[in-house]
């Protein structure tokens, strides 16, 4: 098995590979293939919570896939700033904001997929816009992108393996992980 330290930035090398993180230590095939190690500026994305979406968020995004004998894995994180509006529901107790606010965020998570196959692409990519409104997070209509299917085509049997999301607002702390999550974020 490859092990894959998470650090602060992207570090590419011929036998290991480093990211910013928050899962410690996580075990790649060693015949794995690094075929995508990317940084990118995500902007006007929305964030889902329990009751649908409740952000909008800004965001530095660090992408990693590894191709092996059986399927893929893709790490995941960023970190960035989101804002929500008066009137939308709080992400983990569904509670109506009372008024707009931000605050930031920080998080990441580890699938394994099949796919029809996934390009090559490492580097800074430019910046992307993906175009939520204001008005799409209050109707929950907005059609959310995932990160995977900008680099692989045909995904299938995702299985959402490891993930932890913190969002702060002043004091104010909601924290997602695979164990459970607790707080929230009231306005």
């Amino acid at each position: 098995m490859r092990i894959i330290v998470f650090l602060a930035v992207i570090l590419i090398a011929t036998t290991t590979v480093s990211a910013a993180g928050y899962f410690g230590k996580v075990q790649v095939p060693s015949s794995s293939e690094l075929i995508v190690a990317t940084s990118q500026n995500i902007l006007d994305d929305a964030d889902l919570g329990n009751n649908g979406f409740w952000a909008i968020d800004d965001y530095n995004q660090f992408l990693l896939i590894f191709k092996n004998e059986v399927g893929y894995t893709g790490i995941v994180q960023a970190v960035g700033n989101w804002e929500t509006f008066a009137g939308v529901r709080s992400p983990s107790q569904g509670i109506e904001q009372k008024n707009n606010a931000n605050g930031t965020f920080y998080g990441a998570y580890m699938v394994k997929f099949n796919a029809d196959g996934c390009k090559t692409e490492k580097g800074t990519l430019p910046t992307v816009t993906r175009g939520a409104t204001s008005q799409e997070i209050m109707e929950g209509t907005y059609q959310g992108v995932q990160a995977l299917s900008d680099y692989c085509s045909g995904i299938s049997n995702l299985e959402l393996r490891d993930w932890q999301w913190v969002y702060t607002y002043n004091e104010q702390k909601w924290i997602q992980t695979k164990e459970g999550e607790y707080g929230d974020i009231l306005t």
